[in-house]
């Protein structure tokens, strides 16, 4: 049975905000794909020498993105952000207070506002582990980020994930597990909750069929709430981590998970999101948990999401 360090593979994920903004975004000026995977590409003149970019967001207006940056051995992680001024993208600087420890998974809410985890970082509130943040942008300059949530003060880990348009929540905890035939083993699964006057309220695990043994990350929730994008290494993928999709049902449960074969690989691939405007899926591709190869990101049009809710 495979098991995910989640303090090493969660990279996150990514969407956007919930409200209503036309979403115009370049692509780099790209090729966008068909049914067909291709790497996406972003320019050398922003990205710079940041070639282990474990996830990326963008800003529900199109104009800004934010990532976080590991290495070829997972051992650090910090964000950057690009954003658009009169038609030019700006070079990837680190974002303001998170510079230091790890700080990963950052999620655009708005043009304005900033959700990432981070631990062992003293430019802002100390953590034991990892924690949820939020950054605000105001009068042009990032605040200095605020705790969110903290589910407990111990060794459990929470990872932010993304939102929908109505506040839903969906992010990982990584926790020790308590059950007889699992004592002392790490275990990471995806919670639900609800964003309301910025704190983080009814708090749920999904539990089965979507979190199990074999571990959970980078959630993705459709902006309307249908389906539920996720990594997973449990039993029957074809790699490290595959790419699984899961329908919410009526009774508002979720179906048996489907693998995406058609993004999956041996390697890992996880962090897959559908832009804003509902067009492409996105995800990242990364060799092993120690690399050789720079990581890649990938596209492809979401069309091949629809035979799935069939």
């Amino acid at each position: 049975m495979k098991q995910i360090n989640l303090l090493f593979l969660v990279l996150v994920n990514l969407n956007l905000s919930a409200q209503e903004i036309k979403f115009d975004f370049d692509y780099f000026g790209q090729s966008p794909p068909d049914t067909v995977v291709k790497e996406f590409i972003i320019p050398s003149f922003i990205k710079r020498n940041y070639n282990y970019i474990g996830a990326i967001s963008f800003s529900p207006s199109g104009n800004a993105i934010v990532c976080d940056i590991t290495d070829s051995i997972w051992s650090t992680s910090k964000i950057a952000y690009s954003d658009k001024n009169n038609g030019i993208w700006s070079v990837f600087d680190t974002l303001p207070y998170c510079k230091r420890g790890i700080n990963t998974n950052p999620i655009f809410y708005n043009d304005e506002e900033i959700y990432f985890s981070s631990w062992l970082n003293d430019d802002i509130v100390p953590t034991t582990d990892f924690d949820i943040f939020k950054t605000v942008k105001k009068k042009g300059k990032w605040n200095i980020p605020e705790k969110v949530l903290e589910l407990s003060q111990d060794t459990c880990r929470e990872f932010m994930g993304t939102f929908s348009k109505n506040g839903e929540i969906y992010f990982v905890r990584l926790e020790k597990l308590k059950k007889p035939d699992r004592t002392n083993t790490l275990n990471n699964e995806i919670y639900s909750a609800t964003l309301k006057k910025g704190k983080f309220t009814e708090i749920k695990n999904l539990g089965k069929p979507v979190n199990t043994i074999g571990g959970e990350v980078c959630p993705f929730i459709d902006p309307s709430g249908k389906y539920l994008l996720f990594g997973s290494s449990r039993d029957g993928g074809y790699g490290l981590v595959d790419t699984y999709i899961s329908f919410r049902k009526q009774n508002g449960t979720w179906t048996y998970p489907q693998n995406v074969k058609e993004i999956n690989t041996p390697e890992f691939d996880a962090n897959a999101i559908v832009t804003p405007d509902g067009k492409y899926l996105i995800f990242i591709r990364r060799e092993d948990f120690k690399c050789t190869i720079p990581n890649r990101i990938y596209w492809v049009s979401a069309k091949i999401l629809e035979k799935y809710s069939k």
